[in-house]
């Protein structure tokens, strides 16, 4: 059994298998760490490296199976076999794609282009530095932050963020500024699927941290400016 991805769905996949006899599996990750999405945002936003990417290696110590650091280029269906750009081919009798997310900009123009993703951990460093650069080289910033979207990651980020520049400031002795946090989303609410008593109390702490919430604001596009 190939695996390809190490994600939640190809990790989870590898820790079923890897103790049935009956399997001799094999999981090909890009990464030889596992991201873990939920608190990227802390790490965005000061918190420790270790509580987001954590080495596979933690995850089969002592489970039978092959991790291989690699990417997927082809496959052979007919042949039932598999490709990697390092160069190996990896035959399988099952094959599990397992091949995670990216950013889904919906086709808004500007927003690939001009805006900060946090779904790896070279996006959440991009986007560190990107914030590190603006305040030290210009040491009075004017502050002006626009998260979009309103699930989890969005609120989360959009929380803390005000807190974090506060404490970047004073640590480089740069006199206080005022952050402006908005939070953008299509939706008639923050947090749609959950019921409106949870989106009103969350609504109503992010408007005390200071971030102003556009709800059923969907965002046309984005430039340079």
């Amino acid at each position: 059994v190939v695996i390809v991805g190490g994600g939640f769905g190809g990790v989870k996949a590898a820790l079923e298998l890897a103790d049935d006899p009956r399997f001799d599996v094999t999981l090909v990750s890009k990464s030889a760490d596992f991201t873990y999405y939920p608190s990227l945002y802390r790490m965005a936003t000061g918190g420790r490296r270790a509580g987001s990417i954590i080495p596979l290696r933690d995850f089969f110590a002592n489970k039978r199976l092959t991790v291989l650091v690699s990417s997927a280029e082809t496959i052979d269906r007919k042949a039932q076999t598999l490709q990697l750009t390092t160069g190996e081919t990896l035959s399988y009798d099952s094959l599990i794609l397992s091949l995670g997310v990216v950013t889904n900009y919906f086709g808004i123009p500007g927003l690939a282009d001009f805006s900060y993703g946090i779904k790896s951990a070279a996006e959440v460093q991009r986007f560190k530095k990107h914030l590190h650069d603006q305040l030290i080289n210009e040491r009075q910033p004017d502050l002006n932050y626009i998260v979009v979207g309103g699930g989890p990651t969005g609120i989360e980020l959009a929380g803390a963020l005000p807190g974090y520049l506060r404490r970047t400031m004073r640590s480089h002795g740069i006199r206080g500024r005022a952050v402006h946090v908005d939070l953008v989303e299509a939706a008639p609410r923050l947090l749609p699927r959950l019921p409106r008593d949870a989106s009103r109390l969350i609504t109503r702490r992010l408007r005390r941290l200071g971030v102003r919430v556009y709800a059923k604001s969907a965002v046309q596009g984005e430039s340079a400016d």
